[in-house]
């Protein structure tokens, strides 16, 4: 399983849309009308259970444990 971090799944459309909103409830407008922060605020309100305080190497952005098996992990 490989992770991938909070930002990374908040500045890409493609991960949003596989990982964070597969039902669509969001429009690619309102995902570009949203700040990465924003973005990052909501997965972690969103998954809040699932966090898991882990920090990448430099200590910047945390992860969640995504299954990614697809082209974008």
């Amino acid at each position: 399983m490989k992770h991938i971090s909070n930002r990374a799944m908040a500045q890409s459309w493609d991960l949003w849309r596989e990982y964070i909103d597969p039902d669509a409830t969001m429009t690619k407008a309102e995902f570009d009308e949203m700040t990465v922060e924003q973005r990052i605020s909501l997965i972690e309100a969103a998954f809040d259970d699932d966090y898991d305080e882990e920090t990448n190497p430099d200590g910047v952005d945390t992860y969640h444990s995504w299954d990614c098996q697809g082209d974008n992990a």
